[in-house]
């Protein structure tokens, strides 16, 4: 995703992180790139996720919510990318990995606006 400007506060969920945790192990990354040029990213694992949210109950156990505001601060973004592995592939009981990525929204009040997209590795 591209942003016409920087965006600032930028804060989104990735949904379904390991949902079927038995036979996945999602790595969800996510990248992005400052105002400034600097790219920088970050990666959440399902196992990771799963120790995080141990006392979150029903689906939201498997959303992964950002905030880059936590990770850049004041700093705005350029561009920002999400992809998925399964860290399990290569496994006998591995399949593929399906996760959900729900809209982006930025500068407090501005959302990039999209149907809930399935990302697959």
């Amino acid at each position: 995703m591209l942003f016409e400007y920087p965006a600032y506060n930028v804060t989104f969920i990735v949904d379904n992180v390991n949902r079927r945790w038995g036979r996945y192990d999602d790595e969800v990354t996510v990248g992005y790139t400052t105002e400034d040029g600097v790219e920088g990213e970050m990666s959440m694992t399902g196992s990771e996720l799963r120790t995080i949210n141990k006392y979150v109950w029903g689906r939201k156990r498997d959303d992964w919510n950002i905030n880059l505001f936590d990770e850049i601060g004041e700093t705005g973004v350029t561009k920002l990318t999400v992809t998925l592995a399964n860290a399990l592939a290569g496994e006998r009981r591995a399949k593929t990995s399906k996760i959900f990525l729900r809209s982006v929204k930025y500068c407090g009040n501005e959302t990039q606006n999209f149907k809930s997209r399935k990302l697959e590795d």
